[in-house]
């Protein structure tokens, strides 16, 4: 009984090896996204590239995750030295090496994500990034989600604040013109009231 139970144990664990094995075997394999015939390389280039691309795309998701990591950070530091005095936050990051611009990015990251839920936020560029902070307060919620959601967020940023800037001159026009009508209105008025004085 006890040799049955440990053929039975032996069989499993040899399972368990094979089924590492294979799931590593399946984690070295790499699907290319880019069809490098269009290059005209060579094999051995073409596979070179391929673990350019693969590593290239493994270390751009750690940057993603080492921002998000960041971020979360300095919002916690931020917060918590924010009790100790104007600066200390500053000369902290300072002291780590950090530059100022970098981290109020990743804070304007964070702060984003934590009004947004969106991990996309980690993924946008800076300039867009900038860009939705200024039209933020001008566009709703599902049209800021819309941005972060769309394969090109610069252009529906883009086309979301040249809309606005359309209405803006729109309204501005219409202002322009009610003020125009108000100031015939009291000169008509005026007039009419020298007219009725002289009969």
């Amino acid at each position: 009984m006890n040799k049955k139970m440990s053929s039975v144990s032996l069989s499993v664990v040899e399972k368990m090896k094979r089924r590492t094995e294979e799931l590593k075997q399946q984690q070295n394999q790499y699907n290319s996204k880019i069809d490098y015939s269009q290059f005209n390389l060579n094999e051995k280039d073409t596979e070179q590239m391929k673990i350019y691309e693969k590593n290239a795309i493994f270390h751009g998701k750690e940057i993603i995750k080492n921002n998000m990591e960041l971020s979360k950070i300095f919002y916690e530091a931020q917060k918590t030295l924010s009790k100790y005095g104007k600066g200390s936050f500053g000369k902290w990051f300072e002291s780590l090496g950090f530059k100022r611009t970098f981290v109020y990015m990743c804070l304007k990251r964070n702060s984003l994500f934590l009004e947004y839920k969106n991990e996309k936020i980690f993924n946008i560029p800076e300039k867009t990034l900038n860009e939705i902070s200024k039209i933020k307060e001008k566009i709703s919620n599902n049209e800021i989600i819309e941005i972060l959601n769309s394969e090109k967020p610069m252009d529906t940023v883009k086309s979301l604040s040249g809309n606005r800037i359309n209405e803006s001159t729109e309204l501005e026009k219409l202002q322009k013109e009610i003020k125009l009508l108000e100031k015939k209105l009291k000169e008509l008025k005026l007039l009419e009231k020298k007219l009725i004085n002289n009969i």
